[in-house]
């Protein structure tokens, strides 16, 4: 951990892959799934947002009390019942998160990634031990599962949004994807140290994301302006051939 007279760390940061690889007596203690988030790790770009406390020695069993790396094993991404990190108790689904909640998950969120970040630079070109890989999966578990507790307490603004904008003309669906899909990015992109709530960031990049599908739409429906029909999808071809026999026999009876 860095000394307290660090560089002071704020805003997002940024690391790009890195080309450290484990070694095979570190894969052998780890199983399919591990290896499978392991090399996620090391080939995506890591991000996070900065915060002076994360220099301190005491950030990490401040956030996460005595559990800090003592756990390596697979844990759920999310916890569905209620969970209780060091005197700040996260609530079940369907209530709201305080301001105090909603800031220290956001900071573990952002301590775990960076943690992350200083193992993986620490190991710049050499070969990734067992240690460091079980220690980097496990603060990798932490980001997740605090990124997937903010979703869950946040996923009703999607909806609550898409009623309000009354786009009836755009599919509901497709609406609360890309609804889905800007809040998942406000995570990654929020900086609780400015002192605003999440929700009044998040709910800002949900109605843009809606614009930009509102604008796609109405883009696809210049150039195609009549709607799908199934009807015209279904052939005549048996129709007319009953037709064109139906007069060639009544031509054959005039005949006879």
């Amino acid at each position: 951990m860095a000394s307290s007279n660090a560089k002071p760390l704020l805003g997002p940061q940024w690391s790009a892959p890195t080309n450290c690889k484990p070694t095979a007596a570190a894969l052998r203690k780890l199983d399919d799934d591990d290896r499978g988030r392991l090399d996620r790790v090391l080939s995506e770009p890591l991000e996070f947002i900065g915060h002076n406390s994360f220099h301190r020695i005491r950030t990490g069993a401040e956030l996460f009390g005595a559990q800090v790396g003592s756990d390596q094993r697979a844990r759920p991404w999310c916890n569905s019942a209620e969970v209780d990190w060091s005197g700040c108790t996260v609530p079940k689904r369907g209530t709201t998160l305080t301001a105090t909640q909603e800031q220290q998950l956001f900071l573990r969120l952002n301590y775990a990634r960076y943690r992350m970040t200083e193992l993986i630079r620490s190991r710049e070109g050499k070969p990734l031990t067992g240690r460091i890989a079980s220690e980097l999966l496990w603060w990798f578990r932490q980001a997740e599962t605090a990124k997937c507790e903010i979703v869950r307490a946040n996923v009703p603004l999607v909806l609550a949004m898409a009623k309000r904008t009354r786009l009836n003309s755009i599919d509901y669906a497709e609406l609360i994807s890309e609804g889905n899909m800007a809040l998942l990015r406000s995570v990654d992109k929020f900086d609780c140290s400015r002192g605003f709530k999440f929700s009044t960031y998040a709910c800002r990049a949900i109605l843009k994301s809606f614009s930009r599908v509102a604008m796609r739409t109405s883009r696809y429906r210049s150039r195609f302006p009549t709607e799908f029909d199934p009807s015209l999808e279904k052939s005549d071809f048996t129709e007319r051939q009953r037709v064109a026999h139906e007069k060639d026999c009544v031509v054959e009876l005039r005949g006879i």
